[in-house]
């Protein structure tokens, strides 16, 4: 009977994550389920949190700010290759940021995606001069390619270190809830 128990609770959980949840349209095609409490952000918002060198299709974030999600979306240069695509991304990630430690790496098919994933914590030295030091930045990163034909839809999700714990598993419940219709 304990086992019963156990079996209908696990099965349970997803259901009151998506009963906490709203549905949402990213891009034509594209629609992902966040927790109630996240808003769009401003085009404001957008620039100045990532700036202008990246094309940003949408950005999330929660009603404290403390944690970002956002879209954007690339050309598949890489063809069937996706261990180089891989690599790449990888190398590009850790030329980002003074420091990287990757938690995660993952690749994987299913159907006609390709999943791309690294889990990380990055950090990026604050300023040490003699009027002003601003303390070293810790940030809880989760990023995942999905590959799509000839298109890739990037999903990047941050926030402080200090509440990884809170978002590890909340982060991967949002992202497995994207919903492409093999087409970004």
């Amino acid at each position: 009977m304990k086992i019963k128990k156990y079996i209908l609770i696990i099965l349970f959980i997803p259901f009151f994550s998506y009963a906490q949840s709203v549905k949402t349209k990213i891009i034509d095609g594209v629609a992902i389920y966040f927790p109630k409490e996240f808003r769009k952000m401003t085009e404001q918002e957008i620039t100045q949190k990532y700036g202008y060198t990246t094309k940003i299709i949408a950005a999330y974030t929660n009603t404290q700010q403390n944690v970002q999600i956002s879209f954007s979306k690339t050309d598949n240069t890489w063809g069937n290759d996706k261990q180089l695509a891989q690599s790449f991304y990888k190398s590009t990630i850790s030329s980002l940021y003074d420091e990287v430690t990757f938690l995660k790496e993952d690749l994987f098919t299913t159907k006609e995606k390709t999943y791309i994933v690294f889990e990380f914590i990055s950090s990026i030295s604050g300023t040490k001069n003699s009027i002003t030091s601003e303390p070293d930045l810790y940030f809880y990163n989760y990023i995942q390619y999905i590959i799509v034909k000839e298109k890739i839809l990037i999903v990047n999700f941050s926030s402080h270190k200090s509440q990884m714990d809170q978002w590890k598993e909340k982060i991967k419940q949002i992202v497995n809830s994207i919903n492409i219709q093999n087409k970004i």
